[in-house]
């Protein structure tokens, strides 16, 4: 599974809110990022509570959209009225994984991190952009066996082992999450393909076709035409 995989799975647990209307106007856009790459961003006063929350609620709307754009400036605007809201940290960051702005990326997830000590998405969003990391590795496992029911969790761990070709612990993981979560096709995938790597044909052949089955009534990240190609594959030589 490659990072785009990975982050897509982040994006998608992060999730999208309806877009609320009649924000204030937005601040100095240009400052905005500049003050964001640089480390000083400053807080504006704002007349209402809810100024930085109606900012990550366009964010969120336009990344449900697809705007990825569009999202990285609303959280630019939200951060501008609160420097302290770690959903616009968190939204930034996940805008600027899908704009391939890495080092923005880091940065947010770091300042969530600085806010929310233990925020699961920052500290999964790090591991991603550094794998080899073993610190951040090692504090994921300990959320998972604390958390043994959140089942994107054990899939990012899952993907983190596969990118090391570690298969045996890809795939433990990768059944976790599915055991929490029969009904996700990206997790029945991901277990075939871990499955697929260790020899385990048979079940390879159970998972891929339980993951196409399901991506008929939920979305997926994964290629479909890949899975059912490997999927023939494995049926011919299973003959």
């Amino acid at each position: 599974m490659n990072r785009v995989k990975v982050l897509l799975l982040l994006l998608v647990v992060w999730g999208a809110s309806p877009a609320q209307a009649d924000c204030p106007p937005p601040l100095e856009e240009s400052a905005a990022e500049e003050e964001i790459r640089a480390g000083t961003l400053k807080i504006v006063r704002s007349p209402r509570a809810e100024t930085a929350a109606c900012w990550v609620g366009q964010g969120r709307a336009a990344y449900g959209r697809g705007d990825w754009k569009t999202a990285y400036r609303a959280f630019s605007q939200a951060l501008r009225w609160r420097q302290d809201a770690v959903d616009a940290w968190l939204g930034l960051a996940a805008a600027a994984l899908k704009l391939g702005r890495w080092d923005v990326a880091d940065r947010g997830y770091r300042q969530a991190l600085v806010l929310r000590p233990g925020e699961l998405l920052a500290l999964a969003g790090l591991a991603v952009l550094h794998p080899q990391d073993e610190p951040l590795l090692a504090a994921l496992e300990q959320s998972a066996s604390e958390r043994n029911d959140t089942a994107w969790l054990y899939a990012v761990l899952g993907d983190l082992y596969a990118r090391r070709n570690d298969w045996p612990r890809a795939q433990q993981a990768y059944f976790h999450a599915h055991r929490i979560d029969l009904t996700h096709p990206d997790y029945s995938y991901d277990l075939a393909v871990s499955l697929d790597h260790l020899g385990q044909y048979r079940l390879a052949r159970r998972f891929y076709t339980e993951a196409l089955q399901s991506a008929r009534r939920r979305k997926a990240a994964f290629d479909p035409e890949v899975a059912v190609r490997r999927l023939r594959q494995l049926e011919e030589a299973a003959r």
